[in-house]
């Protein structure tokens, strides 16, 4: 998944309930779950929005980003349904 930043990527660990890490390619939305984020600075933001069509066939309990906030960050479980909905905000 190309991002923000060079190398940056997704993984996902396959062992339940399963992980997923995103590097600067998603970001912390409103409501806490990560999502497309455009930034001042973002010179990929068509490379992250075709890499974040690619995880709607991913099924994962959570989720964690680069910029994650404990106080405000939400990652699961179910991360996939909710990342899933705030993409598709960003993608209507």
């Amino acid at each position: 998944m190309s991002g923000r930043t060079e190398s940056s990527c997704a993984l996902r660990c396959k062992n339940k309930p399963g992980i997923v890490f995103f590097g600067p390619v998603l970001s912390a939305g409103d409501y806490g779950w990560p999502t497309l984020v455009a930034q001042a600075d973002d010179y990929s933001f068509e490379n992250r929005l075709f890499g974040a069509l690619g995880l709607q066939d991913l099924k994962f309990e959570y989720a964690f980003t680069d910029d994650f906030d404990p106080h405000s960050s939400r990652y699961g479980p179910g991360a996939d349904v909710a990342i899933q909905r705030a993409l598709a905000q960003v993608f209507d």
